[in-house]
Formats: C-alpha cells, sequence, structure tokens
C-alpha cells in the first residue's frame, strides 16, 4: 500500500506463515508454546505497548494480527488433536503386533493362509517347530509341495469341497518333514473372505505322531491279544 502500515501487516502474515511452519516442524505442544506462543504474546506485547512516535493507526494492525494468531492456534490445536491420534493408533498397533508375535513364536500349532488355488498367503513360524522349514522355505513353494503323495487327493477335495461349499473341515494326514520321514498332522481347514470377500483358505494344524503311534501301539496290542 505504501504506508508504514501495509509493511507491518506485511510482517505479520510473514510471521504467521514462520509461527505456523515452526509449531508444524515440532508437532509438539512444548513445540507449540516455544515457537509459537512466547513470540506471540511478545508481538503483541510491542504492537500494543511499546511507543508509537511515528503514530501508526495500530487498528490494522492488531486486528490483522489478531486474525492471523487465531487461524494459527486453531490450526495448531487441530495438528496437535490429529497427531494425538496418530501416536495412539501407532501404539496400539505396535502393541498389537507385539502380542501376535508373542502368540505365534510360542504356539505349537502352525497357523496358514491360502488362496483357494494353493497359492501361499501366510505360513506362522512354528512351522519351524512341527516340520523343520522356515516360513520363508514355504513361501517359496505352492501348497501342497510338502504332502505325502498318498494324501494329495484328500486334501486337494477337502480344499476344493470347502471352496464350493464354505464351513469348516477336520482332517487327519501326512506330510513330509524337512528331516525326512513323515509326519502325522491334524489340520482343521476354514473357509474366510477377505474384506473384498475374497475366499481364502485358513489352516490350523497340530502335531499328532505321538497320539497316532498310541494308537498304532492299541491296535498292535488288541491284535496280540486276540
Amino acid at each position: 500500500s505504501g504506508h508504514v502500515e501495509g509493511a507491518i501487516c506485511a510482517g505479520i502474515l510473514w510471521m504467521s506463515v514462520i509461527f505456523f511452519a515452526q509449531t508444524h516442524a515440532f508437532q509438539t505442544r512444548a513445540g507449540f508454546v516455544i515457537g509459537g506462543v512466547f513470540p506471540a504474546a511478545a508481538m503483541l506485547a510491542v504492537v500494543g505497548f511499546a511507543p508509537n512516535p511515528l503514530h501508526l493507526n495500530l487498528f490494522p494492525i492488531l486486528g490483522l494480527l489478531g486474525l492471523a494468531l487465531l487461524f494459527a492456534f486453531d490450526g495448531m490445536a487441530r495438528l496437535l488433536r490429529h497427531r494425538a491420534a496418530f501416536d495412539a493408533s501407532r501404539l496400539a498397533a505396535k502393541e498389537g503386533a507385539e502380542r501376535y508375535r508373542m502368540l505365534s513364536d510360542n504356539i505349537d500349532d502352525v497357523i496358514a493362509l491360502n488362496s483357494v488355488d494353493g497359492r501361499r498367503i501366510y505360513v506362522s513360524p512354528s512351522v519351524a517347530k512341527t516340520m523343520g522349514y522356515t516360513p520363508e522355505d514355504l513361501m517359496s513353494t505352492r501348497n501342497y509341495t510338502y504332502l505325502h503323495p498318498d494324501e494329495q487327493d484328500i486334501v486337494r477335495q477337502t480344499v476344493a469341497d470347502l471352496a464350493s461349499t464354505g464351513g469348516s473341515k477336520t482332517i487327519e494326514y501326512r506330510v513330509l518333514p524337512k528331516d525326512g520321514g513323515e509326519l502325522w498332522v491334524e489340520t482343521v481347514f476354514s473357509l474366510v473372505h477377505t474384506a473384498d470377500n475374497e475366499p481364502q483358505v485358513l489352516s490350523v494344524s497340530r502335531n499328532i505322531a505321538k497320539r497316532k503311534a498310541m494308537e498304532q501301539e492299541l491296535i498292535v496290542a488288541r491284535e496280540k491279544a486276540e
């Protein structure tokens, strides 16, 4: 405007931008106070109470300064609320992940998620205890890779039935562990759906080798008794 008041108003606008940038960078209440409240209070004090030898019209200056601070304070309050909500959600996610990791690392059952066409999506770390393979070993292969050849048909048919009828089904079958031989497992297969309604097969498997050995001993003992 060519007047001193205009230059001062321009300075206020510039300072308000700097104020918001500082507080946005800190994103904390302490940063808000140090980078914003103190400078704002100082500007108001200087404009309102310092000598005015040039007899400037302080009304537009104080009005614009107050408006700039009002918008800046409101924006910072919103930013702090969003930051608090973000921190709370991140903490909840971290705690959930830690609980999940604790459970997955300390259970013996093998939890797996596969597509209905046999593509692996997830395998729990407990597979290393049961079969000797790491989750990465299994994720690099398709499902059914480590099934006993004689069990291929029953497992494939179970998954195919689930894909068409839904629900869950429990079967016993043999797998091929890393150290050789064969291992009996019992698996509960369930059909689940993602948020996009994509069908997937959730399986929970446990080692039943001891139970099968006891069943065989009972059979042998019964045969001898007869």
